[in-house]
């Protein structure tokens, strides 16, 4: 019962982060839930309390300061790519944000691209490869680019984040959900998007 509570938990706060207001439930889902409530054993207060999950530690506060002025050296734009891609991967504040086994992202594409796209922050499945908009909203841009009579690698795509915004991670130590990033950490990476407008100049 209690890991469909949490699953369901978990799920709301998706949504919530994506800027979900309301949620339709249906009766039957609800007189389901009820019924399952009402099955429990019934707990003493002291019993319930030391029994209760403890919540979950608050996302730690955004302490990104905005980095060095970051200038591109002189080069081809692979050379300038190159150095800004170093960049990132040195800075200390984007490194001590990248969970164990994660990777920094970003932007992947054409230099020479007449069209890039920017979203706002690496998921899941773009921390694991390291590459934007590769999971489901990756999978529906590459329909929007298709339908363009373009390719993904006709293009330039980037975020403004360089790491995935943490939650706090499940007893599984997997953070689930996204959030949005604060206005200190998209300050931190705004050289480096700047640097690639700059670079690919679209």
């Amino acid at each position: 019962m209690r890991l469909a509570l949490n699953a369901i938990t978990d799920e709301l706060r998706r949504l919530k982060a994506s800027g979900v207001v309301r949620v339709a439930v249906s009766q039957e889902g609800l007189a389901a839930l009820r019924s399952s409530l009402e099955r429990r054993p019934a707990e003493t207060p002291a019993k319930a309390a030391a029994s209760a999950p403890r919540p979950a530690p608050a996302a730690p506060a955004a302490a990104a300061a905005a980095p060095a002025a970051f200038t591109l050296p002189r080069g081809d734009k692979r050379t300038q790519w190159a150095a800004l891609l170093q960049a990132v991967l040195d800075d200390p504040v984007c490194r001590s944000k990248v969970r164990p086994g994660k990777k920094v992202v970003l932007g992947v594409g054409n230099l020479d691209a007449a069209i890039m796209f920017v979203g706002e922050a690496p998921g899941a499945e773009e921390e694991i490869q390291g590459e934007p908009f590769v999971g489901p909203a990756g999978q529906l841009l590459n329909r929007m680019i298709s339908g363009m009579a373009l390719s993904r690698a006709d293009v330039y795509i980037g975020n403004i984040m360089n790491w995935r915004p943490d939650l706090p991670a499940g007893e599984d130590g997997v953070q689930t959900g996204n959030r949005p990033p604060t206005e200190a950490e998209m300050a931190h990476c705004l050289p480096y998007l700047r640097a690639q407008i700059e670079i690919v100049n679209p």
